[in-house]
Order: structure tokens, then sequence, then C-alpha cells
């Protein structure tokens, strides 16, 4: 059974209905796949949200689609990794946000495939999706 980690990118596309990403995520679910949902991802998916004001959003998130994911709480050495990850990525000419370093943290940890848009992520080793491809 894949472990899939979403970026806050594939979730606003499947709130905003993106036929080739709830393609993507249909065909996930009915093979079983476990979704994490990071706690980073929740807190820039509603910061968003409530920054527009949308209600209906908020509660099709909290309500149809958060259910579906098992969330993943950040601990310390989560951080301390992601510190070295930050060194990495300088060092490899790319400054990663943290978010997007915890993503990869986590990823790594769980052996999981990160699905994003964000092209930043290839310059480390994961198994990444786009699945608005």
């Amino acid at each position: 059974m894949a472990t899939y980690i979403l970026d806050t990118n594939v979730i606003s596309d499947i709130l905003r209905q993106k036929p080739v990403v709830i393609s993507h995520f249909e065909q996930a679910k009915l093979a079983n796949a476990r979704f994490i949902l990071c706690e980073p991802v929740n807190f820039e998916v509603m910061r968003g949200l409530k920054y527009k004001k949308a209600t209906q959003q908020i509660f099709v998130y909290q309500n149809q689609i958060r259910p579906l994911f098992q969330s993943l709480p950040i601990i310390q050495e989560d951080w301390e990794q992601a510190e070295n990850l930050w060194v990495s990525s300088i060092e490899k000419g790319k400054q990663l946000s943290d978010i997007d370093l915890l993503l990869i943290v986590m990823t790594i940890k769980l052996d999981a495939i990160l699905v994003s848009a964000d092209k930043d992520f290839s310059i480390f080793s994961l198994n990444i999706e786009n699945w608005r491809l």
C-alpha cells in the first residue's frame, strides 16, 4: 500500500476540483493508499482559506477532505533533520521554505511518495509525483 504526502498545492487543486488531480486522488483511494496530512500543510491550507473568507471551501476541507488523511505531528527530531536539509539545500543553491523541508523530512521518514507541483523538491532524491500532469 502506497503512502502519499500531499503538498499544499495539491490540496488546493483538490478543493478546486481540478479534474486531473481528482483523477489521481481517486485512483490512489481505490488502491487503498494511505494519505498523510502534515501539520504545516494543514496550516497553509487553513490560513489561505480563512484569509479569503472561503467558508464553503473551509467546510468542504474540514468535513470531506481532511478526514481522509492521517495527521502527522512534527517532533523535535523532524525539526533537526529539516535543519540539516536546509544547509544541504543552500549548498545546492536552493533555499526551500521550512514547510517544504518538513515535507521532505516526513517523506523520507515514512518512505512515502511526495505529491507536489513544486519543482524545488527535485534537488533531493525523493519519490515525487506531480498529479497535475
